[in-house]
Formats: C-alpha cells, structure tokens, sequence
C-alpha cells in the first residue's frame, strides 16, 4: 500500500486512504492475516457493483431491483403526465433496462437461478403495466447479446484490452476449411473459473 501511496504522490495524485478497503476473497473460511492499517471488509461495491467476499452478487441483484422499483415508480408518474407508446418505451429503455443491464458480464455468471428469475420478474412487470412491448427480449437474451458483442470485439480487434485473456489460437497440421473460431479452449477445473465471461 505504501509503494501505492509513493506512486500517486509522485503523479501528483492523492490516495484516499479513508476510501481505502480491504476484502479477502475466499470460497473457504477466509484466512487469518494480520491487520493493516486498511478498514477490512466482507462486501465492497466498486464501480457500481457490489460482491462479497464469497463473489457472490446476491447483495448486487438486491440493489438493483430496488432502483428498478425506484424506476417504475417514475415512469408510472411520466405516463400520467401523458407520455406513451413508443416514447414510453424508448424512455424505460434508456432508465430502467439500462440500470439492470449495466456491468452485466461482470457479474451474470455468478448469480443464482433464483436471483436470474428476480431480475426477470422485473421486466415482465415492465411489460405487464406498458412501460415495455410485449415482445421485449427476456434478460437473458439481453446479456447473451451484450456478451457475443464482447466476445466479437475482443477476438477481432488484437489491440483490445482484454485480449490478452484470450487462450492461445490453435494450431493444427491439417488443411480443412478455415474455421471462424480458432482458440484452444482451456481446460478447467475450478468451477468459479468457469463462470469468467472469456470461458
């Protein structure tokens, strides 16, 4: 943490150690170590998204559903006001789908059935009350898009960042038709390793 503090200062850079938090991650009984002068931790949201020190997103899909309440709230008071159809559409969109939506591929993955049906309860309200079309993609649908646009981003572009999570391409001694997917898919064993976006 000092060599931390040394680097900001010496980027004219201030580090915030009172917004500065400690979590262990571990699947097991977390290790004892010994304290340091950071405030530890058992859940930490960081960029909008909240996780505990288990990775599970329960906390996450909880803070969402109440800003989505918050957000049906509101478009029930817009469209009292007179705004409807497309419009009204257009407007849970841009509020409502896109607070459930963000940051998805991180943490999609980690979330239970249950909390999968949560999210899904959601929209299916959404559509119930008019604020959605009928024919709305289920939130499934709606990540597996986000992730096969990612995916495509990230395999065509060999300067993205995250390129470099790539397995290694295959190379094999045959001469067959050329295939669109040429990566060696890696073998894992650790099922929380699995639930990676790359995987």
């Amino acid at each position: 943490m000092q060599h931390i503090s040394d680097w900001a200062k010496h980027h004219n850079l201030k580090l915030n150690q009172s917004k500065s938090l400690e979590i262990i991650i571990s699947l097991r009984t977390p290790p004892t170590l010994a304290a340091t002068f950071l405030t530890r931790v058992d859940s930490l949201t960081v960029l909008g998204v909240t996780f505990n020190s288990k990775l599970s997103f329960d906390l996450h899909v909880s803070n969402i559903i109440d800003k989505a309440a918050r957000a049906l709230y509101g478009l029930k008071t817009i469209r009292s006001h007179g705004l409807t159809g497309e419009s009204l559409h257009d407007v849970t969109r841009a509020t409502l789908i896109a607070r459930l939506i963000y940051a998805a591929l991180a943490w999609w993955g980690f979330v239970s059935l249950a909390e999968r049906d949560r999210i899904q309860s959601v929209i299916k309200k959404a559509q119930r009350y008019g604020y959605l079309p009928r024919n709305f993609s289920d939130f499934s649908s709606l990540v597996d898009a986000l992730e096969t646009n990612l995916f495509n981003s990230i395999l065509y572009n060999p300067n993205h960042v995250l390129r470099q999570l790539m397995p290694p391409e295959k190379i094999t001694s045959y001469n067959l038709r050329e295939r669109s997917l040429n990566l060696t898919i890696p073998l894992i064993d650790n099922n929380m390793l699995r639930k990676k976006f790359i995987v």
